[in-house]
């Protein structure tokens, strides 16, 4: 949440906090969200380099673990983030390298957060690339966080100006989002 609102020192203490601690679950989620943290703030080397520790330290088995702690899968969202910095860095093979990995990470394991996040980042490579972007997104259409209209915008940003109906409606979707228990 500190990533999203643009509080990246605090984001960085508690990534930092995460990759201290002696469960290998959550210091990838640590590494993640270095990760994306370094990449809002523009250091792309230190971005890298813990997107890749996420990926090398990801164990297929903790996924279901993960995803219930942390609510998506740490593979497929550290390919997908990782594939858009390189078309950044102009390595746009790469980029769809990885990209294509996370979307066969997200497909094999058919998990709708998963698979929305690492959607969300292939439309924002394919226009950053300037082509179309192929398929359809998971479900075929947009939906919850993700879903948008020209008239009222993504509704994450009509939350944050203080739309209560958009803030009911985030907090439904989490709500589904949560692990049972």
């Amino acid at each position: 949440a500190a990533v999203t609102s643009c509080r990246f020192e605090p984001a960085v203490g508690y990534g930092t906090a995460l990759c201290r601690l002696d469960d290998p679950i959550a210091r990838i989620e640590g590494h993640y969200v270095l990760g994306v943290t370094r990449f809002w703030q523009g250091e792309f080397a230190g971005a890298e380099h813990h997107l890749q520790r996420a990926i090398d330290a990801y164990d297929p088995r903790n996924s279901l673990e993960h995803r219930a702690r942390f609510g998506q899968d740490p593979e497929a969202v550290c390919l997908c983030r990782l594939g858009y910095l390189r078309a950044l860095q102009g390595r746009a093979n790469d980029a769809d390298r990885l990209m294509d990995r996370a979307a066969a990470q997200a497909t094999l394991l058919d998990d709708f957060l998963t698979a929305w996040y690492v959607w969300h980042w292939k439309v924002a490579l394919d226009r950053y690339l300037r082509r179309e972007t192929a398929g359809r997104p998971p479900g075929g259409e947009p939906q919850g966080f993700f879903s948008t209209t020209d008239r009222e915008g993504p509704l994450w940003a009509r939350a944050e100006a203080g739309s209560p109906e958009a803030e009911a409606e985030l907090e439904s979707i989490a709500h589904s989002w949560r692990a049972p228990g």
